[in-house]
């Protein structure tokens, strides 16, 4: 999967705008949409890891306080303990706000706390959650940290829905700029000014012609790109980095079988 997929996003024959067990997002393990579909999965995951003898192998599962209301978050989170999956992990967006205008504090009892620790679970957090910092302290603390009871984890983040987006809260979600609007605009001459790059047909209207509209996406696209590329250092890093942590993955897991003898009957 490269960047020119992003061409066909949420087009028919390209990237779901959710991402699915499909085309060249086939490799993802389920379906992804629904508030709080990923996390009886993400358990699911944590138990085959520690059955398969590699327990060490952390799963995470990223969602907000609206994910955390359907009855499946609540039966995950009784069976997690249950199970003891020490090596689950759950990130919580904590903003306050899903797509609706009223504020999940008006009809959600308490915070991150109130929401995992009676199940026993392990919860750190930051109310400075958009800050580099903080972040990656509670995120090594959560990952890191001590662990005594063996208890499924959860860190929570404290932050502002629609963030350097241009709005703010409920109107964010689900409601793209206007192609080549103002406020289209606006969000990108933002990230032109930090590094000192300049899209095409700023401040103009988008093509009539569907090819012409294609044709400046991909040119932006490429643009944006080669902020990335010119950072020779950190492409290296990121390449590197992703072949070190490949590396760490075994051939095989003793006392663990995944096909062999009698694989094709189970097929």
């Amino acid at each position: 999967m490269t960047w020119e997929d992003l061409l066909g996003l949420r087009h028919r024959g390209g990237l779901p705008g959710h991402a699915e067990m499909a085309g060249k997002t086939l490799f993802l393990k389920f379906n992804t949409g629904p508030s709080g579909h990923g996390m009886p999965p993400a358990a699911g995951e944590a138990l085959a890891l520690k059955l398969a003898g590699a327990a060490e192998v952390k799963v995470f599962a990223v969602e907000g306080e609206g994910g955390l209301t359907p009855g499946g978050a609540h039966e995950t989170k009784n069976s997690a303990w249950g199970l003891g999956l020490s090596n689950l992990v759950f990130l919580v967006d904590w903003n306050d706000f899903g797509i609706d205008l009223r504020r999940a504090s008006s009809v959600v009892f308490g915070g991150p706390d109130e929401w995992f620790r009676p199940y026993g679970w392990r919860v750190l957090g930051t109310e400075s959650g958009m800050d580099w910092g903080p972040v990656t302290r509670t995120l090594l603390e959560v990952v890191h940290g001590p662990n005594p009871e063996g208890a499924p984890s959860a860190a929570w983040f404290r932050t502002r829905k629609g963030r350097g987006y241009g709005k703010y809260d409920a109107p964010s979600h689900g409601t793209p700029h206007g192609l080549n609007s103002p406020e289209f605009w606006a969000v990108r001459k933002e990230f032109m000014a930090r590094y000192g790059v300049t899209y095409e047909g700023v401040d103009e209207s988008a093509p009539a012609d569907p090819a012409q509209r294609t044709a400046q996406a991909e040119a932006n696209l490429r643009i944006a790109m080669a902020v990335l590329r010119r950072d020779s250092r950190l492409v290296e890093y990121l390449s590197d980095r992703l072949l070190a942590i490949a590396a760490t993955v075994p051939d095989r897991v003793e006392g663990f079988n995944l096909g062999g003898r009698g694989a094709e009957t189970l097929l």
